[in-house]
């Protein structure tokens, strides 16, 4: 007899773009639970039969090509047993298009237990003894012999309508000889979602106070605009206020619409990332990062090596300008070079970029608001070769751009293009050349490398330059004109002294002066002990009529992180669950003193709470922190508090998410990609089959990180 698990599972989709979303009811066999106590001859092939149902991890071939490993349940028919297979499974396939109308007719959380009915002379034969599934599907229905993780258009769920908010916010409040200040920080990303449409809204609000000179406030609205796909075209289209895409042209700020074929649509195609950006700060600091001017992100940091990763905020190209901001008052900046370039394209593969619109960028109301334009367009050819051009205008401006990439095999990609501006207003004309040049490269040994060169020639202005020109009327000025640019990136992994990077920008202006920014820093592990060496160095140089004026800054650290679990014997994994350890560690600014700094940090065992202690000291003063963090499923916080003879800081930091639909708000961790909510009201202590990021609300599971446009499998282990 088959029972039916007693949970009733229902999957809403909430994700940010779509995709197919399959759950599936469970059934156990009653009779299972007799097997081998005794059954007479007669039953015994009864019983034999009976013991093969259940769920199965099976590997599925088609057509004797591997295509995944995933849980199969296998139940008893009348026509004997049979492989419950799940719809996601065939959206896998590139299915000729008679036999996906026929699919779609199922619900949603259906399985094919006849394939012949739907797929007309396909077989399926299971081997549990080998752990595998084989389907053997006709060429007529199976036209193209390849796998896609790409689910059909018709297939995508676009989920209920619902609204999602991404939150990170901090809060410091410091007590000195000097006055007392206070900062606050908090930024919002939402999202609603209805149907096939989204309207995003994205801003920061930055508050502060300091004794003496009084409060100050910031806010930026970032991005507001509603987005649709258009599934023919595997293109998308935003309306409202945002940056456009810089796959090929600049990104711009504008109120208007933009189009773009989007990669998430295709199958193995990378996705778009933000770097990490690595520093080194000297004191407890506040970081704070900009991009195109604007501020979008701020968190306090411990003294030592820092990281930031998933800066959700930032747009798809532009330098990233970080400044450390130390207790002491002074501050160091990172640059980071983030640009996009074109890709790759397979051969004949077009892709496309169209925007036009007011300009309308951040903090310019006294600057001209004229209407541009900007269309570029990218096309794969043979022999891994992709050509590329755009065009943008604007009152008194245009810019012609045309490039190509090269596959080179093991000397990575390279692209090359030449730009050309033209800037006309009451009192000049001006144009020039921009010849550009990168190479990317990324090798098995784990290396990684970057170059991007840019030549400037005449009087070349991008868009933002020459509306800013035409608005300081009779002002002509050459100090933020380059004359030649250098960015390069490198990491590499090595098996004996362990992994190495090296990040560097020039530039150089009309002006003669230049500014260079680098870091290095090289980490390995030593019998368990980590090692961290970091170099942080700029040069500034101004040229004036008289003589050159230098600004240097270099930092140097140290760290060392022995974990406690090496001296709990040889056999004792150094990845305790506790992750208690000790570090020590050393910075030395070029002109300053060395600061050394003991530490001593672990996790409660079970909980999602962390601990650190510190104490530093350098020529001068003695100060001490302590801190603690709680990494749960529904929210991230920490607190820091540190205190020397002349100050005490305490900072406040949390992130999150926060749901809400018509059956209720539910929070989580921030969200990326697609997401969905699980009910299952009869059974609240469920657990997921599939490894996946989740947080439990009640008797509903809110599953993130799901992969958009593609088949994602929901299910509820019946064990």
């Amino acid at each position: 007899m088959q029972r039916k698990l007693l949970c009733a599972l229902l999957v809403s989709a909430l994700g940010t773009l779509p995709g197919f979303i399959y759950a599936e009811e469970f059934y156990f066999s009653e009779d299972m639970l007799k097997f081998g106590f005794g059954l007479s001859p007669e039953t015994a092939d009864d019983a034999v039969q009976e013991a093969q149902t259940g769920l199965y991890e099976l590997d599925i071939y088609v057509n004797n090509r591997f295509m995944r490993t995933m849980s199969i349940s296998m139940v008893n028919t009348p026509q004997g047993i049979r492989a419950q297979l799940p719809l996601s499974l065939f959206f896998r396939m590139r299915l000729a298009d008679e036999c996906i109308e026929r699919l779609l007719q199922l619900p949603k959380n259906s399985v094919v237990t006849n394939i012949q009915e739907y797929l007309p002379g396909a077989t399926v034969e299971p081997d549990i003894a080998e752990q595998s599934l084989k389907i053997m599907i006709p060429q007529i229905w199976l036209p193209e012999q390849r796998i896609t993780e790409i689910a059909p258009f018709r297939a995508w769920d676009y989920g209920v309508p619902s609204l999602i908010t991404n939150y990170q916010s901090s809060f410091q409040t410091s007590k000195s000889d000097s006055g007392d200040s206070k900062n606050a920080f908090l930024s919002l990303d939402s999202q609603f979602n209805i149907g096939i449409w989204r309207a995003h809204a994205s801003g920061t609000a930055n508050w502060g106070y300091n004794e003496g000179s009084g409060s100050y406030s910031e806010g930026n609205l970032l991005n507001y605009y509603v987005g649709r796909d258009f599934t023919g075209i595997r293109g998308h289209m935003h309306a409202g206020s945002f940056y456009t895409k810089a796959r090929i042209m600049d990104s711009i700020p504008i109120l208007g619409v933009e189009f773009f074929d989007n990669d998430e649509m295709l199958p193995n195609i990378d996705k778009q990332f933000t770097p990490t950006i690595r520093g080194v700060a000297r004191t407890q600091a506040r970081v704070s990062v900009r991009q195109h001017g604007r501020l979008i992100y701020q968190t306090e940091v411990a003294p030592g090596p820092f990281e930031l990763v998933n800066i959700s905020s930032a747009t798809s190209g532009g330098t990233m300008v970080t400044t450390v901001e130390e207790s002491d008052g002074s501050t160091h900046t990172i640059e980071v070079p983030y640009s996009t370039s074109p890709s790759l394209l397979m051969p004949h593969r077009l892709t496309y970029e169209f925007a036009a619109g007011r300009w309308n960028a951040e903090g310019s109301n006294n600057v001209e608001k004229p209407f541009v334009v900007s269309a570029a367009a990218g096309y794969g050819l043979p022999m891994g070769v992709t050509v590329y051009g755009g065009a943008s205008a604007s009152s008194g401006y245009n810019r012609l751009l045309a490039g190509a990439a090269l596959n080179a095999g093991y000397f990575g990609a390279l692209s090359a293009n030449l730009s050309h501006s033209s800037y006309s207003s009451v009192t000049e004309h001006l144009s020039g050349l921009q010849t550009n040049l990168r190479w990317f490269a990324n090798w098995d040994d784990g290396s990684y490398l970057t170059l991007d060169y840019n030549l400037y020639s005449g009087n070349y202005l991008d868009l933002g330059n020459a509306i800013s020109r035409r608005s300081q009327i009779g002002s002509i000025t050459r100090e933020d004109q380059l004359s030649s640019s250098l960015s390069a990136s490198y990491s590499k992994s090595f098996d004996t002294i362990g992994t190495f990077y090296l990040n560097g920008v020039y530039n150089r202006y009309k002006t003669g002066s230049s500014r260079i920014s680098a870091s290095a820093g090289l980490s390995t592990t030593i019998r368990g002990i980590s090692v961290s060496l970091n170099l942080q160095s700029s040069q500034e140089k101004s040229r004036d009529s008289l003589y050159n004026v230098t600004e240097k800054d270099t930092i140097v650290g140290v760290t060392v992180l022995i974990p406690l679990s090496i001296f709990e014997g040889s056999s004792h994994d150094y990845a305790s669950s506790t992750n208690r350890s000790v570090s020590l560690s050393m910075t030395k600014s070029l002109d300053g003193d060395p600061q050394m700094m003991a530490g001593f940090s672990g996790s409660m065992e079970n909980t999602p709470v962390s601990y650190m202690l510190q104490a530093s000291r350098n020529s001068s003063l003695n100060s001490f922190a302590a801190s603690a963090s709680w990494d749960g499923e529904k929210i991230q916080a920490d607190t820091y508090l540190s205190h020397d003879k002349s100050s005490t800081n305490l900072a406040l930091n949390a992130s999150g998410a926060i749901v809400a639909y018509s059956g209720g708000v539910l929070f989580n961790q921030m969200i990326r990609g697609g997401s969905a909510i699980v009910e299952t009201p009869n059974v609240e202590n469920a657990q997921l089959l599939e490894s996946m990021q989740y947080a439990r609300n009640g008797d509903r599971i809110l599953v993130t990180n799901l992969l958009n446009y593609q088949n994602n499998n929901v299910r509820i282990d019946p064990n």
